[in-house]
């Protein structure tokens, strides 16, 4: 890419203003952006974030992800990375950033499923975290220690979580209900649904 070239890809897209969405399109566009604003010493921005990266390279003790390896959700690989123990690629992070300032520039109006994956679209992988949380608790905490049947454990839990005022379950479920909702829980662990 000549410089008039990245001279033309970046006017009007400044990160700043919430520009680059949650697309391969955008990362891979953003990295064409780093590579040749590093190449030809331009936007010092861009520039930087690139030498910092390659300096990363250099100096690793372990191997660094391929940058073109993002195909599907940029933010589901930012957190791969992130859980895995590896620096997400400049692109991402600048991609991310830009989701973020977009809600940020709106004053909080935007929905951040929305800005990060469109109208319209729910994040496939969501789910309840303080349930996902109350179901671990009642599972670590009550169901392991108990030696009473499932039942009377539930009801037991039940019973605490009123009397310490912990709304996380309407206050009017059943311990049926609850069993249920706890079994659902147990099978998407087993099928890892929550870490796919």
């Amino acid at each position: 890419m000549n410089v008039d070239e990245l001279y033309e890809l970046v006017k009007g897209k400044a990160v700043f203003s919430g520009a680059y969405k949650n697309t391969p399109e955008d990362v891979a566009e953003v990295r064409s952006i780093l590579k040749a604003s590093y190449e030809h010493q331009e936007f010092p921005y861009y520039s930087e974030f690139e030498q910092s990266w390659n300096l990363l390279e250099q100096n690793s003790n372990h191997n660094i992800i391929e940058r073109e390896q993002i195909q599907s959700s940029p933010i589901d690989f930012f957190l791969w990375c992130i859980e895995s123990g590896f620096f997400p690629p400049p692109e991402l992070l600048i991609v991310i950033a830009s989701c973020f300032r977009a809600h940020i520039i709106s004053g909080g109006k935007t929905n951040l499923s929305e800005v990060f994956f469109g109208k319209d679209k729910q994040y496939e992988h969501s789910f309840d975290v303080p349930k996902f949380m109350k179901y671990m608790d009642f599972e670590v905490k009550w169901v392991k220690e108990k030696n009473d049947s499932l039942q009377v454990v539930a009801e037991q839990y039940l019973l605490h979580c009123t009397e310490d005022n912990d709304a996380i379950f309407n206050e009017s479920i059943d311990v049926e209900s609850f069993l249920r909702g706890y079994r659902r829980w147990k099978n998407d662990l087993k099928s890892q649904k929550y870490w796919k």
